[in-house]
């Protein structure tokens, strides 16, 4: 008799625990309070347009260098490995006399005398003002009287008694260009002095174009791209990019590849930012368009506003357009609103 009264009051326990769990949630959720909207005043930020980007530069194939064809025996080298030419340097002597680079276009393939006239005539003109003392000749390519005195007065330097106002063209070597860096010398003293357009040297490579490209496309305006810790400056002008070779060469150093192309990433940067916000990324609202927004504080309620994304700052806030009112406080917590989509 007893344990069928147990057994009943058992029963009857569990039948009542199962007829209250019919009207209680599974979840304690309904416990819990809606969230609490949570605010934060919108700050004020700088826009540098920061950006990922990689700069490309194009190299030219290396440049030789030809002899003048001055005959005689190599007495000696002047230049050496990684020497730049320049216009009046002496690379080699043949007989104890110099041979002497000149940059230019022009090769001078003849002798010159009064009378002369040509392109020629007219680089051999600035050639002489540039290695003859106090000389300033009109370079009109017309070998005139002029023209004259000034080789003769060259020739003397040479240590010639009898000078004869003849330009030899063997007495200059052509550099190719401007900033001729030599990679390469085959010139040895004792020798015999290399024939007229023999090869005796090559030049390093030369930078011929530098582009840059970007992960985004930021305004006009003075930009610096940095790579390493050092910076080059570059401009940014109807949506191109701007940078100046010579400047590029410097940042890209003195090892270029024998032709070709490299490539060095780094970050670009406005100089002088402009005038941007800041706010935490958890206030962002994101839509299916890709649009962004934020509830800002209006009246006793938010209302949703549109905004312009950029970027973020090393702090983790994310940089927008200037577009939400100075003193504008935004939801950190836009759940606590609902599900909204932008306007």
């Amino acid at each position: 008799m007893y344990t069928v009264l147990v057994i009943a009051v058992a029963g009857a326990a569990v039948a009542v625990a199962w007829l209250l769990s019919r009207n209680v949630p599974h979840s304690l959720s309904y416990l819990e309070p809606d969230p609490a909207p949570v605010t934060v005043r919108v700050e004020a930020a700088t826009l540098d347009h920061r950006s990922s980007a990689t700069l490309t530069a194009t190299y030219e194939s290396p440049r030789a260098l030809l002899a003048s064809g001055r005959s005689g025996t190599v007495t000696a080298v002047t230049v050496d490995h990684g020497d730049v030419l320049s216009t009046g340097d002496v690379v080699y002597e043949v007989d104890g006399t110099p041979v002497v680079a000149y940059v230019n276009d022009v090769v001078f393939y003849r002798p010159l005398t009064r009378g002369s006239e040509g392109e020629d005539v007219a680089a051999a003109q600035e050639l002489l003002n540039a290695v003859v003392p106090a000389t300033s000749l009109v370079a009109d390519g017309r070998f005139g009287v002029a023209t004259e005195e000034a080789v003769r007065i060259y020739e003397r330097s040479l240590g010639i008694e009898r000078p004869t106002g003849v330009f030899d063209p063997a007495w200059f070597v052509r550099v190719p260009h401007l900033e001729f860096t030599i990679a390469d010398l085959t010139l040895i003293a004792g020798q015999p002095a290399p024939g007229r357009a023999d090869q005796i040297g090559t030049g390093a490579p030369v930078l011929a174009s530098v582009a840059i490209v970007t992960t985004t496309s930021p305004p006009d305006g003075a930009y610096q791209f940095t790579h390493q810790g050092r910076a080059l400056p570059v401009t940014r002008a109807d949506g191109a990019w701007g940078v100046d070779v010579a400047d590029a060469g410097a940042l890209l150093g003195a090892t270029p590849p024998e032709a070709g192309t490299a490539d060095i990433d780094g970050v670009v940067r406005l100089v002088d930012g402009l005038p941007g916000q800041a706010v935490p990324p958890s206030a962002l609202i994101d839509d299916a368009e890709s649009s962004s927004c934020v509830a800002i504080v209006e009246g006793r309620g938010f209302k949703l506003r549109e905004v312009q994304v950029l970027t973020s700052d090393t702090a983790g806030a994310a940089l927008i357009h200037p577009e939400l009112p100075p003193d504008a406080e935004v939801l950190v917590n836009p759940h606590a609103i609902g599900e909204r989509s932008c306007p």
